[in-house]
């Protein structure tokens, strides 16, 4: 049905939705297919079939692959931006590395952070379709969702200084929530 350059668009065009964290579902890809054959036959074309983009993507599958889709908050999914990643991490180097007669930083000195968002009530999964290299396909969603936060942070010479920490959203602070300090973390 699609010629070749027209696949070929739809393809691309698939994979740059997928960078911009908002890959196709399957009736997104079929929807846009019927928008480019509407346009080559005219508006009588009564469309492509049910099952059409699954075909699509098993036919191109060295280009496209189904894979489910994992939320990702709007606000994160700007950040995501290749430009705004190579900017941060050049500056960064710069400091650790001692920009302009700055002492490098030691090892001991850096600790590093990963952070994860749980979205309460919104464990939708789509099916999506993106470039086969990918394990997975953020996709972004509603900033209106609060989020539990889950950080946990190592040190760059490999010890693990802070214990994991998990943060709720609260009106107040209940004394009972205090821990302990299990780990006798200094």
């Amino acid at each position: 049905m699609l010629k070749d350059e027209e696949a070929d668009a739809l393809i691309e065009y698939a994979l740059q939705l997928g960078r911009e964290v908002w890959p196709f579902s399957a009736a997104q890809m079929q929807e846009h297919a019927n928008e480019i054959l509407q346009g080559r036959h005219g508006p009588g074309f009564v469309g492509v079939g049910h099952n059409w983009a699954y075909r699509f993507v098993e036919k191109h599958k060295k280009h496209l692959k189904p894979c489910w889709s994992r939320p990702l908050d709007e606000q994160r999914a700007r950040a995501a931006n290749p430009t705004v990643k190579a900017n941060y991490f050049s500056k960064l180097r710069e400091v650790l590395n001692g920009e302009e007669g700055e002492e490098k930083i030691e090892d001991g000195n850096i600790y590093g952070v990963d952070e994860t968002d749980i979205q309460q009530g919104l464990g939708v999964k789509e099916r999506v379709y993106g470039d086969p290299k990918q394990k997975f396909q953020h996709q972004k969603r509603s900033g209106g969702q609060e989020n539990i936060t889950v950080i946990a942070t190592i040190c760059g010479d490999g010890t693990a200084m802070v214990p994991p920490a998990v943060i709720y959203k609260s009106e107040t602070f209940h004394t009972s929530w205090k821990q302990n300090n299990p780990l006798n973390v200094l």
